[in-house]
């Protein structure tokens, strides 16, 4: 059987072992976090995740987080050197006037 990996869906890439895919409590055990966080980013859309659960609505998703999107989540949260930080400016207090 040749399956092309371009013309398949991230779930169907994990379950031909076409790609890597890790729970949710193995990517917080990677980026040492805890398995909520996690959660929470995958809930917020800041780390995609793929359902394998037999049905769409489930209460229990099997969520699997695919190593290219774990890989692109931390490169979008590394911080460049080449970027300086900003730097707050001081915020200056009004003159006072003073009445003699």
């Amino acid at each position: 059987m040749n399956i092309d990996p371009d013309s398949l869906s991230p779930a169907q890439l994990v379950c031909f072992e076409l790609a890597t895919a890790y729970s949710a409590d193995e990517v917080a055990e990677k980026l040492r976090v805890d398995e909520r966080t996690v959660r929470s980013w995958i809930a917020k859309g800041e780390l995609r995740a793929v359902n394998l659960s037999r049905d769409r609505g489930s209460r229990k998703p099997r969520l699997r987080v695919l190593e290219a999107e774990v890989e692109r989540f931390l490169e979008a949260r590394s911080t460049h050197p080449d970027v300086k930080p900003l730097r707050r400016r001081r915020r200056v207090p009004p003159p006072v006037e003073r009445f003699v």
